[in-house]
């Protein structure tokens, strides 16, 4: 049963409880793996934005849905585990959802996403290199690769047509690169 997939969410406070989700809605939710680049942060962030775009707010219980709805693979397992009735407002679960996926990663995974780290389909190169930024904002001085390794990283990180145009036009930085691939994209 679909309702078994909320039970970690307690709606009892919710005037109105149930309201049906929007079938649009679910299609547009941004996803948390738990286990990529995008940061939990930036999951809420994204998250919030997409609600704020709504004409009509959704009511509570829909909001917590579709939070609950955006996890995917550790994130959803872990939302999963949860006993039931954990959370009464979104508010608490993205503060749940924070604390346990927050900016507590340690260097290695952070280190291991930059060698992973792939533009996605649907994303903007703008888009994709503030994600950029972040990820290698967030590696500890230790284990940050030397400026040169970077630059190869972000190259690598775009579809073989784009990333050959940009090792073309030989940037000298990743300040360069990500300006150059701007142009590149708009082409």
């Amino acid at each position: 049963m679909v309702d078994d997939l909320f039970l970690p969410l307690d709606f009892s406070a919710i005037v109105g409880y149930p309201h049906d989700l929007p079938e649009k809605a679910i299609d547009k939710l941004p996803i948390f793996r738990g286990n990529n680049v995008v940061s939990a942060r930036s999951h809420v962030r994204a998250f919030g934005t997409l609600l704020s775009r709504w004409a009509r707010q959704p009511h509570e219980d829909m909001k917590m849905k579709l939070f609950a709805l955006s996890l995917e693979g550790d994130a959803f397992d872990w939302f999963c585990d949860l006993l039931d009735n954990s959370y009464k407002t979104l508010k608490d679960l993205h503060e749940g959802f924070l604390e346990k996926w927050g900016e507590r990663k340690e260097s290695r995974h952070f280190l291991a996403a930059l060698s992973s780290i792939k533009r996605n389909e649907n994303e903007t190169v703008e888009e994709f290199n503030k994600r950029f930024n972040d990820l290698v904002a967030s590696l500890h001085k230790d284990v940050c690769p030397p400026p040169t390794a970077i630059l190869i990283h972000f190259i690598e990180a775009f579809s073989s047509e784009i990333s050959y145009q940009l090792r073309d036009k030989r940037p000298t930085d990743l300040k360069d690169a990500q300006k150059k691939v701007v142009t590149i994209d708009k082409i």
